[in-house]
């Protein structure tokens, strides 16, 4: 009896040892994976598309990004909009402010973002410098006014981006930037009132902004 039940406990024993060992690898080939590093991505910017619901206002936005070290990535942003609003959209300004007629806005901005865990979702910080110029044609109370504005705008920016297993990319941000101007051109012709007016439109010293990314990481 006791040797027929010593038999038994060792049988016992070994086959729970050699299922253990013929698990062991069947867990590890059903645990989901980690998240591949991804050290590039590509996004355009629907906030755009959004202000291009306004009659006579286009404007559209891309970024491409990619990792220089664990945490860091440098960008690149490239903006392009272009104004021509109607006289419904001028006679209700009522001469407030001025206005853009036919002008064109070009923007790119390049920089560095510093991700607390890039290969997911995480919370990240950035600092850029950006060289924005719009020239075009602007109505204030009558006068039409061209006026050509370069300038340099640093800024810093926060915000949260959701990276999935998939590669796509949602990014929501916020930043706040100066403007410094390094060229402008104003007609001679136009009285100081109507400048006054382009130019607080055209060089405000701050400015902020939303940031909505949609894209794809690879």
């Amino acid at each position: 009896m006791q040797v027929r039940l010593s038999t038994i406990l060792g049988l016992a024993a070994g086959s729970l040892v050699s299922l253990a060992a013929t698990a062991a690898p069947l867990s590890s080939e059903i645990r989901p994976a980690a998240p591949a590093w991804r050290d590039s991505s590509v996004e355009i910017k629907p906030l755009g598309l959004i202000g291009s619901a306004i009659p006579g206002i286009g404007t559209v936005g891309i970024g491409a990004e990619r990792f220089i070290d664990n945490n860091t990535a440098g960008f690149i942003d490239l903006s392009y909009m272009t104004a021509d609003l109607n006289k419904s959209v001028a006679q209700k300004n009522d001469d407030k402010y001025a206005l853009p007629d036919r002008v064109n806005s070009y923007a790119v901005g390049v920089g560095a973002r510093y991700y607390g865990v890039p290969s997911t979702h995480t919370w990240y910080a950035g600092a850029k410098l950006g060289y924005d110029r719009s020239e075009g044609k602007w109505t204030y109370q009558g006068e039409e006014l061209r006026k050509e504005v370069a300038s340099l705008t640093p800024g810093v920016e926060g915000g949260y981006r959701w990276l999935f297993n998939n590669g796509v990319l949602v990014r929501a941000g916020a930043g706040v930037g100066g403007n410094v101007v390094v060229a402008e051109q104003t007609d001679n012709d136009a009285s100081e009132k109507a400048v006054d007016a382009v130019n607080k439109a055209t060089k405000p010293p701050v400015s902020g902004k939303l940031d909505l990314g949609l894209g794809y990481a690879f």
